[in-house]
């Protein structure tokens, strides 16, 4: 039942998103969603336990994600969140940390150089 209404979500979103955006919102959805009511996921839709699954994301790039696409499935279903939900997801996006790629030395001071508009 619950993937009957991601599926005709994910369809939805199709029209005004493109299929990797889409797919992404879908993917970030089932991880939120997994545990639900699965007979009536819309009605029975826990919030506290998708609070408790974003506050576990670590990175901001997987929370956007998660974050967007919630949004975007109350929005679709017409369910109307509390300003006191919407402060603790503020909150918890505050907490996460970007992922960093780790670059060589070498790189590290040539790029040091560079933003400080120094030659090498």
């Amino acid at each position: 039942m619950i993937y009957d209404v991601l599926g005709a979500y994910r369809e939805y979103w199709l029209g005004m998103y493109s299929r990797e955006t889409t797919e992404a919102y879908y993917k970030r959805l089932c991880r939120l969603f997994d545990g639900q009511s699965a007979t009536d996921p819309v009605n029975r839709l826990d919030v506290q336990l998708v609070l408790n699954r974003l506050a576990d994301i670590q990175h901001k790039n997987y929370f956007s994600q998660s974050k967007n696409a919630f949004l975007r499935f109350c929005e679709f279903q017409n369910i109307e969140l509390s300003a006191d939900t919407l402060g603790k997801i503020r909150e918890l996006e505050a907490k996460t940390k970007k992922k960093h790629r780790k670059l060589s030395p070498c790189l590290k001071t040539k790029y040091m150089l560079k933003y400080r508009n120094e030659t090498i």
